[in-house]
Protein backbone atom coordinates (compact mmCIF):
# COMPACT_ATOMS: atom_id res chain seq x y z
CA UNK A 1 0.00 0.00 0.00
CA UNK A 2 2.97 2.63 -0.71
CA UNK A 3 0.11 4.85 -3.16
CA UNK A 4 -2.63 6.80 -2.82
CA UNK A 5 -3.17 9.73 -0.12
CA UNK A 6 -3.06 10.29 3.69
CA UNK A 7 -5.05 12.89 5.15
CA UNK A 8 -3.21 13.71 9.01
CA UNK A 9 -3.35 16.89 11.11
CA UNK A 10 -0.36 18.55 12.90
CA UNK A 11 -1.74 20.17 16.00
CA UNK A 12 0.61 23.20 16.81
CA UNK A 13 0.39 25.13 19.95
CA UNK A 14 -0.60 27.62 17.30
CA UNK A 15 -3.40 26.20 15.78
CA UNK A 16 -4.32 22.44 13.71
CA UNK A 17 -2.52 22.16 10.76
CA UNK A 18 -4.29 19.93 8.08
CA UNK A 19 -1.94 18.04 5.72
CA UNK A 20 -2.49 15.76 2.90
CA UNK A 21 0.38 12.77 2.20
CA UNK A 22 1.04 12.12 -0.88
CA UNK A 23 2.38 8.05 -0.95
CA UNK A 24 2.38 7.98 -4.52
CA UNK A 25 4.73 10.60 -5.20
CA UNK A 26 7.09 9.95 -1.78
CA UNK A 27 6.02 6.80 -0.25
CA UNK A 28 9.04 6.00 1.90
CA UNK A 29 9.24 9.55 3.25
CA UNK A 30 5.28 9.54 4.11
CA UNK A 31 5.36 6.10 5.53
CA UNK A 32 8.50 7.14 7.79
CA UNK A 33 6.97 10.24 8.59
CA UNK A 34 3.31 7.74 9.59
CA UNK A 35 5.43 5.46 11.68
CA UNK A 36 7.45 7.89 13.58
CA UNK A 37 3.91 10.13 14.18
CA UNK A 38 1.77 6.88 15.23
CA UNK A 39 4.82 6.14 17.97
CA UNK A 40 4.46 9.68 19.30
CA UNK A 41 8.01 11.02 18.00
CA UNK A 42 6.46 14.55 17.16
CA UNK A 43 4.58 14.88 20.35
CA UNK A 44 5.37 17.53 22.26
CA UNK A 45 8.76 18.82 20.28
CA UNK A 46 9.07 22.31 19.41
CA UNK A 47 9.58 23.47 15.61
CA UNK A 48 13.29 24.72 16.02
CA UNK A 49 13.56 26.61 12.92
CA UNK A 50 11.65 29.55 10.73
CA UNK A 51 13.51 30.91 7.76
CA UNK A 52 11.89 34.43 6.52
CA UNK A 53 13.92 35.86 3.60
CA UNK A 54 13.02 36.50 0.16
CA UNK A 55 13.12 33.81 -1.81
CA UNK A 56 12.53 31.35 1.15
CA UNK A 57 9.59 31.70 4.16
CA UNK A 58 9.60 28.12 6.20
CA UNK A 59 9.21 26.94 9.65
CA UNK A 60 11.19 23.39 10.14
CA UNK A 61 10.03 20.69 12.30
CA UNK A 62 10.64 17.15 13.75
CA UNK A 63 13.90 17.17 15.27
CA UNK A 64 12.87 15.90 18.83
CA UNK A 65 16.14 17.66 20.63
CA UNK A 66 14.64 20.97 19.26
CA UNK A 67 18.31 21.93 18.09
CA UNK A 68 18.63 21.35 14.52
CA UNK A 69 20.61 18.24 15.05
CA UNK A 70 18.61 15.47 16.02
CA UNK A 71 16.51 13.30 14.03
CA UNK A 72 14.94 9.38 14.55
CA UNK A 73 18.08 7.74 14.38
CA UNK A 74 18.27 6.25 11.13
CA UNK A 75 18.18 7.78 7.48
CA UNK A 76 16.69 7.21 4.04
CA UNK A 77 17.13 8.20 0.24
CA UNK A 78 15.72 11.12 -1.47
CA UNK A 79 12.77 11.06 -3.20
CA UNK A 80 13.73 13.43 -5.75
CA UNK A 81 10.83 12.84 -8.23
CA UNK A 82 8.40 14.39 -6.45
CA UNK A 83 9.91 17.80 -7.25
CA UNK A 84 12.04 16.93 -10.10
CA UNK A 85 8.70 17.40 -12.77
CA UNK A 86 8.51 21.55 -11.36
CA UNK A 87 9.91 23.82 -14.07
CA UNK A 88 13.16 24.67 -13.77
CA UNK A 89 14.39 28.47 -14.31
CA UNK A 90 17.64 29.58 -15.82
CA UNK A 91 19.15 29.54 -12.38
CA UNK A 92 18.14 26.23 -12.03
CA UNK A 93 15.73 26.31 -9.19
CA UNK A 94 12.46 25.39 -8.90
CA UNK A 95 9.07 26.93 -7.57
CA UNK A 96 8.27 24.46 -4.58
CA UNK A 97 3.64 25.97 -4.03
CA UNK A 98 3.36 28.02 -0.61
CA UNK A 99 2.13 25.14 1.90
CA UNK A 100 4.26 22.04 0.55
CA UNK A 101 5.64 19.61 2.88
CA UNK A 102 9.12 18.76 2.27
CA UNK A 103 11.72 16.09 4.05
CA UNK A 104 15.00 18.53 5.42
CA UNK A 105 18.19 16.84 4.87
CA UNK A 106 22.03 17.51 4.77
CA UNK A 107 21.63 18.21 0.82
CA UNK A 108 19.98 17.36 -2.01
CA UNK A 109 20.75 13.71 -3.37
CA UNK A 110 21.99 12.87 0.01
CA UNK A 111 20.41 10.24 1.37
CA UNK A 112 19.73 11.90 4.82
CA UNK A 113 16.40 12.15 5.06
CA UNK A 114 15.05 11.71 8.44
CA UNK A 115 12.59 13.18 11.05
CA UNK A 116 12.55 17.04 9.88
CA UNK A 117 10.64 18.26 7.72
CA UNK A 118 9.66 22.35 6.76
CA UNK A 119 6.56 23.89 5.77
CA UNK A 120 6.46 26.89 2.66
CA UNK A 121 4.68 29.66 4.09
CA UNK A 122 5.15 31.05 0.42
CA UNK A 123 5.98 30.01 -3.18
CA UNK A 124 9.87 28.79 -2.43
CA UNK A 125 12.79 28.46 -5.09
CA UNK A 126 15.08 25.51 -4.30
CA UNK A 127 17.11 23.69 -5.90
CA UNK A 128 16.12 20.15 -7.56
CA UNK A 129 16.72 17.17 -5.43
CA UNK A 130 14.22 17.84 -2.54
CA UNK A 131 11.40 15.59 -1.31
CA UNK A 132 7.58 16.90 -1.14
CA UNK A 133 5.58 14.51 0.57
CA UNK A 134 2.50 17.02 1.40
CA UNK A 135 0.50 19.57 1.32
CA UNK A 136 -1.50 21.47 3.84
CA UNK A 137 -4.66 22.31 3.62
CA UNK A 138 -8.03 24.12 4.45
CA UNK A 139 -6.95 26.62 7.25
CA UNK A 140 -3.25 25.28 7.96
CA UNK A 141 -1.47 27.31 5.25
CA UNK A 142 -2.74 30.63 7.75
CA UNK A 143 -1.25 28.80 10.69
CA UNK A 144 1.69 28.55 9.24
CA UNK A 145 2.05 32.39 7.49
CA UNK A 146 1.01 33.54 10.86
CA UNK A 147 3.93 31.52 12.76
CA UNK A 148 6.69 32.94 9.35
CA UNK A 149 5.47 36.12 9.70
CA UNK A 150 6.20 36.77 13.39
CA UNK A 151 10.24 36.03 12.59
CA UNK A 152 12.89 34.82 14.16
CA UNK A 153 13.75 35.46 18.30
CA UNK A 154 16.90 37.22 17.35
CA UNK A 155 15.49 39.21 14.52
CA UNK A 156 17.74 37.41 11.83
CA UNK A 157 16.82 36.37 8.17
CA UNK A 158 17.16 32.36 9.79
CA UNK A 159 16.88 31.09 13.35
CA UNK A 160 14.11 29.93 16.22
CA UNK A 161 10.98 31.85 15.79
CA UNK A 162 9.98 34.50 17.99
CA UNK A 163 7.45 32.68 19.62
CA UNK A 164 8.03 28.74 20.65
CA UNK A 165 6.21 26.81 18.63
CA UNK A 166 5.29 23.73 19.61
CA UNK A 167 3.78 20.44 18.03
CA UNK A 168 1.55 18.98 20.63
CA UNK A 169 0.66 15.85 18.64
CA UNK A 170 0.18 14.28 15.18
CA UNK A 171 -3.49 13.00 14.52
CA UNK A 172 -2.76 9.97 12.09
CA UNK A 173 -5.94 7.49 11.00
CA UNK A 174 -6.01 4.52 12.14
CA UNK A 175 -4.61 1.37 9.71
CA UNK A 176 -2.46 3.99 7.72
CA UNK A 177 0.69 1.64 7.76
CA UNK A 178 -1.21 -1.44 6.94
CA UNK A 179 0.24 -3.20 4.41
CA UNK A 180 3.37 -1.00 4.03
CA UNK A 181 6.07 -3.15 5.65
CA UNK A 182 7.76 -2.88 8.98
CA UNK A 183 9.30 0.17 10.42
CA UNK A 184 12.32 0.84 12.82
CA UNK A 185 11.61 2.19 16.33
CA UNK A 186 13.08 5.50 16.86
CA UNK A 187 15.90 6.53 19.05
CA UNK A 188 16.26 10.09 20.31
CA UNK A 189 18.03 11.98 20.22
CA UNK A 190 20.07 10.73 17.27
CA UNK A 191 24.05 10.77 16.90
CA UNK A 192 24.77 13.52 14.84
CA UNK A 193 26.71 11.72 12.45
CA UNK A 194 23.76 10.17 11.37
CA UNK A 195 21.68 12.87 11.08
CA UNK A 196 22.65 16.79 10.05
CA UNK A 197 22.12 19.18 11.23
CA UNK A 198 19.02 22.08 10.06
CA UNK A 199 20.83 25.19 10.46
CA UNK A 200 21.39 26.10 6.91
CA UNK A 201 23.63 27.05 5.01
CA UNK A 202 22.83 29.25 2.26
CA UNK A 203 19.26 30.85 1.15
CA UNK A 204 18.00 28.67 -1.29
CA UNK A 205 18.28 25.11 0.19
CA UNK A 206 16.85 24.04 3.49
CA UNK A 207 18.86 21.09 5.53
CA UNK A 208 19.57 19.14 8.14
CA UNK A 209 23.20 19.71 8.70
CA UNK A 210 23.99 23.38 8.76
CA UNK A 211 26.68 24.89 10.88
CA UNK A 212 24.91 26.07 14.46
CA UNK A 213 26.40 29.18 13.61
CA UNK A 214 25.19 30.09 10.26
CA UNK A 215 22.46 32.95 9.62
CA UNK A 216 22.03 32.45 6.09
CA UNK A 217 19.02 30.46 4.93
CA UNK A 218 18.53 27.55 3.40
CA UNK A 219 16.02 24.33 4.73
CA UNK A 220 17.72 21.17 5.45
CA UNK A 221 17.12 18.22 7.16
Amino acid sequence: MNSGTVDVTLELNDGAVPITLDRTAAPCSVNSFLSLASQGFFDDTTCHRVTDSGQLNILQCGDPTGTGTGGPGYTFADEPGSTEELKMDSEGQVTIPAGSVVVANAGPYSSTSGSQFFITGTDARLGTGYTKFGTVSGDGLAVISSIVDRGTADGSQDGAPAETVTITSVQVPEGSLDGTGDYPEPTSPAPTDAVPTDAVPSENAPSESAPAESTEPAPTS
